[in-house]
């Protein structure tokens, strides 16, 4: 008889999550997921080892040059969709997260670049409408109770830029938090400190026809 031996280790990640990890894992995602909090369900997704999403000032998106940042990215890379709002470019192989969090340094100190962001599956089958890329925001809402005295405190102990509020929600806000990794980071320490009802990052994902008129 002839017997196939998979050799399995149960380990905790660097977030806490226990995972039964294979030892080949996919290459095309980060072995470890990131977390955050939607009110107050724990979500996880996996990051893309061979995307990155370029978000352009707003009203230049026409005026970015695709072969500047395809350069910044990788040689090989190509820009798999690209409109108003963001444009995704993709490489042939996985290229690995350190060298993915470098190059999207270069690629933000481009002309017309407002944000550079790795690109996240809440699925490791990467179907289109699981995939999420942070934008650097994050939308929070501080209990009824809570002073503009308060909250100024707050966003100053986390180093948030307050853009807007959301005048349907009660001391909501939507707030600028650094390069996107710092501001899951932020979002997640905001929620577990207790001291706010919500907070988590504004997701750009891709939105799914549910209807047509007849």
């Amino acid at each position: 008889f002839l017997f196939t031996v998979v050799l399995i280790t149960l380990c905790f990640d660097s977030q806490g999550w226990p995972n039964s990890i294979i030892k080949s894992f996919d290459p095309e995602f980060h072995q470890h997921p990131i977390y955050w909090y939607e009110h107050d369900v724990k979500k996880v997704a996996w990051m893309a080892m061979d995307e990155v999403a370029v978000f352009p000032i707003k009203g230049k998106g026409a005026m970015l040059n695709n072969s500047l940042l395809r350069q910044r990215f990788h040689p090989g890379a190509t820009i798999t969709e690209k409109n108003n709002f963001v444009v995704f470019l993709k490489t042939k192989d996985a290229v690995g997260k350190n060298f993915i969090l470098t190059k999207l340094n270069g690629i933000r100190s481009l002309q017309h670049v407002k944000q550079a962001s790795p690109v996240f599956y809440t699925s490791k089958k990467k179907h289109p409408e699981t995939r999420i890329v942070l934008t650097g925001e994050i939308i929070v809402r501080f209990p009824k109770e809570c002073t503009e005295n308060m909250i100024a405190t707050i966003e100053k102990e986390f180093g948030m830029e307050r853009l807007r509020s959301f005048d349907l929600s009660q001391n909501t806000f939507l707030y600028r938090a650094g390069d996107p990794l710092n501001s899951l980071e932020v979002a997640n320490r905001l929620y577990e400190s207790g001291r706010v009802d919500y907070a988590y990052p504004n997701w750009h994902r891709r939105r799914a026809k549910r209807a047509t008129p007849n």
